[in-house]
């Protein structure tokens, strides 16, 4: 691990495509132990922010949106390839009405995610502009947001028939069941 350290310090590892804190701070001209530091408060924020959306809804598809939204913050080893995880967050944010009427902010975001590992290596590359970083950082926030607002309650357990009314009954005193 020494060696590969030793190696992003440098910048031998090229700091534009990869979408990490470390690399955004190296790019925008910080020393290693600032870069180092920041990627190490932004990789246990990360860790918390999944431990909350773990803990926040039951759904599988939010809780991998969560995840792979925030998983290129975990290591400063990440590569613009890695990003292929940001479509677990888009599809979902399109699954849940992104794309919808009312929604341009959603739109926007998902734009900027789908975009971020082309266009923003190529700002990074030419103007030393982090824009991989920002753009997952906003992917990141919108998923998290998302997943703060209130959850609708599950419908009760229990087949329904036509009318409506429960198939199966729950047995009650008197009840030969």
């Amino acid at each position: 691990m020494p060696a590969a350290a030793s190696l992003l310090e440098t910048g031998v590892k090229p700091w534009p495509r990869m979408p990490t804190v470390f690399a955004a701070a190296s790019l925008l001209g910080a020393g290693a132990t600032v870069a180092w530091t920041a990627q190490i408060v932004v990789a246990l924020a990360a860790a918390v922010a999944v431990a909350w959306a773990w803990r926040r809804r039951r759904d599988i598809g939010a809780r991998a949106a969560a995840i792979a939204a925030l998983l290129p913050f975990a290591t400063p080893f990440a590569f613009d390839y890695d990003l292929v995880v940001w479509l677990l967050p888009l599809l979902w944010l399109a699954r849940e009405g992104a794309l919808g009427e009312g929604d341009p902010v959603g739109r926007a975001v998902m734009l900027l995610g789908w975009l971020a590992p082309v266009v923003g290596w190529l700002l990074a590359w030419q103007f030393g502009i982090p824009a991989m970083t920002a753009a997952g950082l906003v992917l990141a926030g919108t998923v998290l947001r998302r997943l703060a607002r209130p959850v609708a309650p599950a419908p009760p357990l229990g087949l329904r028939g036509p009318s409506g009314s429960p198939i199966f009954r729950r047995a009650g005193r008197g009840s030969a069941w």
